[in-house]
């Protein structure tokens, strides 16, 4: 059981090393964080509610790069190790298929782990440094909080700098120092907002986030681990441009599960594709914040277990194709 257990952590562990310091990987994170921080600059209407442009293309960015995200980790972690050999290697030991499978999909939920962070920081920092109505002098005037955009662009950048750095010095992976500092350089900064206005003013903390965001990014959290999971259960046969291609289509499919599942029979086919296919819906709660709406956690309990089962249901998937396939 010891034996198992540490084999488990030791799979997880190097399926998240190995996936944060894949060139990919950091690429879809720096761009979904670059897009997040960067598209408020080109917001011209607050459509009656200042910040929601930007919150709601941070959370599209969280969704759409997490994805290619999850897949690329998938194909990487698990269909190049089947036929590379890697994978015959792991199961000549007393490790199962089902415990091989679980512990790469772990490390593969890690990596997405990591990125929701960054991407809820950064839209946190995007939405906070939209343009406000905010007092100057005797007059009112929209203006942006320069300071904060500015830093949440710089973050990356110092990230990338310090990676780097530890590189050069301390023989470290450049790919995963600067996957592992990016969302502590974006914490920062919108921690640090608070020592200033939205005016630029520097004046005794205020914490000016808006953290009705986190239950509304948590459901995509569940998305992507719902996703990641048929990703890895696909990935057993499939390669990682396949893999791709099936995430993007199960994630249409999913955004648009209202419209074709809408009374359909349980026994049907359509009752029995909503019922194996995640509907995104239910985890997309952007609209909820509209106009000062808040999302009750009791919601989230209850997105979290509907995902879980629905991870249990693809990975138990993923075990069955690995079962039946050989491994040289």
């Amino acid at each position: 059981m010891f034996y198992r257990i540490r084999s488990f952590r030791a799979i997880v562990r190097t399926t998240f090393i190995e996936a944060i310091q894949e060139p990919a990987a950091l690429l879809v994170l720096l761009t979904a964080v670059c897009v997040t921080s960067v598209a408020p600059l080109f917001h011209f209407h607050a459509f009656g509610e200042e910040g929601r442009l930007a919150r709601d293309g941070g959370l599209a960015s969280l969704l759409v790069f997490g994805l290619a995200l999850g897949c690329a980790a998938a194909g990487a972690a698990v269909h190049r190790e089947c036929a590379s050999g890697t994978a015959a290697a792991a199961l000549s030991k007393p490790v199962g298929r089902g415990v091989f499978l679980t512990a790469k999909y772990v490390g593969i939920l890690l990596v997405c782990g990591l990125f929701w962070i960054s991407v809820t920081a950064a839209t946190l920092a995007a939405e906070a440094a939209a343009d406000r109505t905010v007092v100057v002098g005797d007059s009112w005037d929209r203006l942006p909080d320069v300071r904060l955009r500015q830093w949440a662009i710089f973050a990356p950048l110092a990230a990338l700098a310090v990676a780097g750095l530890l590189q050069n010095r301390r023989r470290a992976r450049f790919g995963v120092a600067t996957f592992l500092l990016v969302p502590a350089a974006l914490l920062l900064t919108v921690l640090a907002s608070g020592f200033w206005s939205h005016a630029g003013v520097w004046g005794p903390y205020t914490l000016r986030l808006n953290l009705r965001l986190i239950p509304v990014a948590l459901p995509l959290f569940f998305a992507l681990a719902l996703l990641a999971a048929w990703s890895a259960a696909l990935a057993v046969r499939l390669p990682t441009g396949a893999v791709l291609l099936a995430g993007a289509a199960i994630l249409g499919a999913g955004l648009a599960a209202d419209t074709w599942s809408a009374g359909a029979p349980a026994a049907s086919l359509r009752g029995v594709l909503a019922g194996l296919f995640p509907n995104i819906q239910h985890y997309w709660l952007a609209d909820a914040l509209a106009r000062g709406g808040t999302v009750p956690w009791s919601y989230i309990g209850r997105a979290a277990a509907l995902a879980a089962a629905g991870c249990a249901l693809a990975l138990s998937v993923g075990v069955g194709l690995f079962r039946t396939r050989d491994i040289d």
